[in-house]
């Protein structure tokens, strides 16, 4: 299920891990968008690797991840 792939998402301890756990979230397509919310807290993450993980999820989520721009902005203002 959705909330295990997240949950497996915020606890991975590598690039792989996080990588694996994101296919399978961005895997759900738009119906991955009750994930949204958790994705967009992942967004403040000091890694900027995990946060291009969590940037290419929420793409692959779709217009279902609307919620996710404003935070995206920020990021590109930043």
């Amino acid at each position: 299920p959705l909330d295990f792939w997240v949950e497996r998402l915020e606890k991975a301890d590598s690039l792989l891990s996080q990588a694996e756990a994101a296919e399978a979230i961005a895997a759900f397509g738009p119906d991955a968008a009750p994930a949204v919310p958790a994705l967009v807290e992942m967004l403040n993450d000091l890694c900027p690797e995990f946060r291009d993980v969590i940037v290419g999820t929420l793409a692959a989520i779709g217009p279902a991840a609307k919620p996710a721009v404003p935070e995206l902005v920020r990021m590109l203002k930043e």
